[in-house]
């Protein structure tokens, strides 16, 4: 199962400055994808799609909510799409439990933690005029059932390249730690959080 993570543009300017790569096996699983993205490869608010077919432009990302308790990471993730170019009300959010089901085998030297997560049970929680499905996001009962059990490798580093805390996401097929959105976890409650907002996407 592959759902493909789209980095934050934020992420992507730092991340353009250095490569942190980390040696892989090449016997390596297959990279599945912790977040679900639009069908379209194009990434969202680049200009890469001008949302041809689509009436109107909101606002797409993945926000999550978790803690980390005795080694173990335990998380909600929401897809979501807000009308009016994220000024407007919430269009669709499809909500993912996110638990850890073991470490991975590369390291990740820079990081304070890292996790394999999969995802499960997901929940339609908005889905204002079928937006989940009939937007760029693309997420019918098919794509939601099949990103359902789908993994992946996260891990955290601080003040990445001297700015921001970020996730990492491990990439099986560059075989290297990537960053993938600012993120925030407090080392005393445990508590984890982001908002990786993607741009805008036609719904």
């Amino acid at each position: 199962m592959q759902f493909r993570m789209r980095p934050s543009p934020v992420i992507g300017t730092f991340a353009a400055l250095i490569v942190m790569a980390c040696a892989a096996r090449d016997d390596e699983a297959p990279f599945a994808s912790a977040m679900l993205s639009a069908s379209s490869g194009a990434p969202k608010g680049t200009g890469a799609t001008d949302n041809a077919g689509y009436d109107q432009l909101g606002l797409c990302g993945v926000r999550s909510l978790g803690t980390i308790v005795v080694g173990r990471y335990e998380a909600v993730e929401e897809t979501y799409l807000v009308g009016d170019q994220g000024d407007g009300d919430d269009m669709c959010r499809i909500r993912f439990d996110v638990k850890s089901i073991g470490v991975p085998t590369v390291d990740c030297p820079m990081c304070e933690w890292s996790y394999v997560v999969r995802r499960s049970d997901p929940v339609i929680v908005t889905n204002i005029e079928t937006a989940c499905a009939n937007s760029e996001l693309a997420l019918d009962a098919t794509a939601i059932a099949t990103a359902d059990g789908g993994e992946a490798w996260y891990a955290y580093v601080r003040e990445f390249l001297g700015h921001n805390d970020v996730l990492m996401i491990y990439d099986h097929d560059t075989k290297r730690w990537e960053a993938q959105n600012l993120a925030n976890w407090n080392a005393v409650t445990g508590s984890i959080e982001f908002d990786r907002r993607d741009g805008y996407c036609g719904y």
